[in-house]
């Protein structure tokens, strides 16, 4: 149960709601729907996933997003830069300032809560700036917003997106020697660096790669909403680490993998998924959906404990 419950409590809500909701919920339809608006926090969990195994915590991820979220859509509707522009220009920023917070974090030895805490209080400000603090909905061409719509034959492409993002994150994680640094840093800081292994390097390279997600957060966040709007991302922020508590039980004995992040996010899309269609009032959902964030961070720590 501690190495594979959030897959057995994954299939029992599934099978929960199978029951309950007969004909709508286990259709393909549904799936993909799902699946495809649980793409910005997959990425996100997804990307979390790496600072998590050193100890970092990066509490600026949904400011990155819908900072990632206003400059796309300003640059397409404002600036009127084409699709594949503005999507690079968005991926570096997002980089760049993964970049200068894993620089800060790694080299000035201030705790990483404490600095993405205040870095999300300066990319609010920059998404004020540059947007006005208005949402956004003209002016934003459709080939941008097909990003979220068109299907590769019966399979929408954000899926398809999820799919390689974490099968890219697994092989690097697992089958890398900059995941086993990663692993190396998160195990023991001291002895990784006499071992070594720069673990300032790999730290700042863990919140760029954070970054990177965070912006593709973003991009598909305007997308699927076919707009900017404000406070677009923060709301991600709660249920990216719920998944990546969840997860931490999953196939790793405590400790955090892509792998089950991914498992964490699709239990979560799934819970609130089914919440909506047995019209469960907001209050209900959020009542639900804090308890699951306790019970992972509960089991995550048992299973660290056991398996020390």
């Amino acid at each position: 149960m501690l190495r594979y419950g959030t897959a057995i409590a994954c299939l029992a809500v599934i099978a929960f709601f199978a029951v309950n909701l007969p004909g709508t919920f286990l259709t393909w339809d549904n799936a993909k729907g799902l699946l495809s608006i649980a793409a910005p926090l997959l990425l996100m969990a997804a990307v979390l996933t790496v600072p998590l195994r050193i100890g970092d915590f990066d509490l600026s991820v949904g400011y990155q997003a819908q900072f990632s979220c206003a400059l796309v859509v300003v640059l397409l509707a404002h600036q009127h830069l084409t699709v594949s522009s503005a999507l690079f220009v968005t991926a570096l920023a997002g980089i760049l300032v993964g970049i200068v917070l894993g620089v800060v974090i790694a080299w000035s030895g201030v705790s990483a809560f404490v600095i993405t805490l205040a870095a999300g209080s300066i990319l609010l400000g920059l998404e004020v700036k540059i947007s006005d603090n208005q949402q956004i909905s003209l002016g934003i061409p459709e080939a941008f917003t097909d990003l979220a719509r068109v299907e590769i034959g019966p399979v929408p492409l954000v899926i398809l997106l999820e799919i390689v993002v974490v099968g890219l994150l697994w092989l690097a994680q697992d089958r890398t020697l900059w995941g086993r640094q990663i692993s190396a840093v998160g195990a023991n800081v001291e002895a990784a660096r006499l071992s070594g292994i720069r673990n300032r390097m790999i730290r700042a390279s863990s919140f760029a790669l954070v970054g990177l997600g965070c912006s593709f957060a973003g991009i598909l966040l305007a997308a699927q909403a076919q707009s900017y709007y404000p406070n677009a991302g923060i709301g991600l922020l709660l249920p990216a680490y719920a998944a990546c508590f969840l997860g931490s039980t999953f196939m790793s004995k405590g400790s955090f993998h892509v792998l089950g992040s991914a498992v964490g996010v699709v239990f979560l899309a799934a819970l609130q998924n089914g919440i909506v269609q047995m019209n469960y009032s907001p209050a209900v959902a959020n009542l639900i959906q804090g308890a699951v964030l306790v019970l992972a961070v509960m089991s995550a720590q048992l299973g660290r404990r056991l398996a020390a």
